[in-house]
């Protein structure tokens, strides 16, 4: 008898997680608003100013973004920012010497799966501000704008660019064996 019960309570175990991950899948984008911007071009130039300009709105809108505790106000803060946002992404563009604008949009896109830390977010479509930079056919970049996940680790908050314009990479690892401090003491 022991053995049923045990058996039982397995299979119904299972179908509890079988339909939250269901109700999950079908329901994605709950609570979820992403930036995507997408470069003019493959050009190393255009995804440079992508990523400048991601840098950019980033900068202007982080503070907010941490302040809030819902889509819903993200949303209405990246809406009443707008006019902000795109001066922003102009300014950037104008100042790198680019004769393009930037146009912007919220609206429900299709991303693909990406993980954060530990957490899926599955592909789906999902509340998006969209950033098209010229005519937006190059390679594109996105994260999750609420909860805030577009988190960048760099020195003061700000990216640090090679002389060509691209983006100066930094490896904790290399910067580790560089010191030469090759020990690990242990907590005692």
């Amino acid at each position: 008898m022991k053995r049923y019960i045990s058996l039982l309570s397995l299979l119904l175990a299972s179908l509890c997680l079988l339909s939250c991950a269901v109700r999950m899948q079908s329901q994605p984008s709950a609570g979820i608003l992403r930036l995507h911007i997408l470069a003019a071009s493959d050009s190393m130039a255009d995804q440079a100013v992508k990523l400048r300009v991601r840098d950019a709105i980033l900068s202007i809108e982080g503070a907010g973004l941490s302040a809030v505790s819902s889509r819903e106000e993200a949303r209405a803060l990246i809406e009443s920012d707008a006019a902000r946002i795109q001066q922003t992404a102009e300014s950037v563009l104008a100042d790198a010497g680019f004769a393009y604008g930037a146009r912007m949009s919220m609206g429900i896109y299709p991303f693909p799966n990406r993980r954060y830390g530990g957490a899926l977010y599955p592909a789906g479509d999902y509340l998006a501000l969209r950033v098209v930079l010229g005519e937006g056919k190059g390679k594109n970049w996105w994260c999750v704008l609420f909860p805030p996940l577009c988190i960048l680790e760099v020195k003061d908050g700000d990216i640090e660019y090679e002389e060509d314009g691209d983006v100066k990479w930094k490896s904790l690892l290399q910067e580790w064996m560089d010191k030469g401090d090759t020990t690990h003491e242990q907590a005692q």
